[in-house]
């Protein structure tokens, strides 16, 4: 219990939990995605990406955290009731690293995942991908490190690159935004 009671007062915590929201871009590998898209009303059509994502993180050493997360990625193109939808997850893990520049940490990532497309538009129904394996790469810079405070925000930018099957891959470019507990 007193190791528990530490760990906790310790300004930078043995267990933590990031949770928030991420916006991007998906570069898709396979063309049919993007053409679908351009037959909603001749390339005239509404679209949205956001999605949630979560980690946990276990101190390695001061300057060394090991993250165990989940990212989920919606890319919703719509013009009136026609839509194609676009429903990507992945779970990751690996290491992130504080190089000493106050909160700014750098992490690399072994990503596991999936996507399922979804249409009622030109080629209606539903297709999933292979599961691919892929990496993850991120920037970040976290307000909780070093801080004295319970919840702080942490923004960061990640790049995921995600093999689909049939020699095709997707690059996910991604915007986030998290609050560190």
């Amino acid at each position: 219990m007193a190791v528990g009671f530490c760990a906790n007062a310790e300004s930078d915590r043995f267990v933590r939990l990031d949770a928030g929201v991420a916006s991007g871009y998906i570069f898709y590998g396979d063309e049919q995605v993007p053409a679908l898209n351009e037959n909603l009303n001749n390339g005239i059509y509404n679209r949205f990406f956001i999605g949630p994502l979560i980690s946990l993180s276990f101190k390695i050493a001061k300057p060394c955290k090991f993250v165990l997360g989940s990212e989920t990625f919606f890319d919703l193109a719509w013009n009136g009731s026609y839509y194609n939808r676009h429903f990507d997850y992945s779970v990751f893990g690996g290491i992130k690293f504080y190089p000493g520049l106050k909160g700014f940490n750098i992490g690399a990532y072994y990503a596991g995942g999936q996507r399922l497309d979804y249409s009622n538009c030109c080629n209606p129904g539903f297709n999933s991908t292979s599961w691919g394996n892929g990496f993850r790469f991120t920037l970040e810079y976290d307000f909780l490190y070093e801080s004295s405070s319970e919840v702080m925000p942490v923004f960061g930018i990640s790049y995921r690159f995600m093999p689909r099957g049939d020699n095709f891959y997707d690059s996910i470019l991604t915007g986030y935004m998290t609050l560190a507990y």
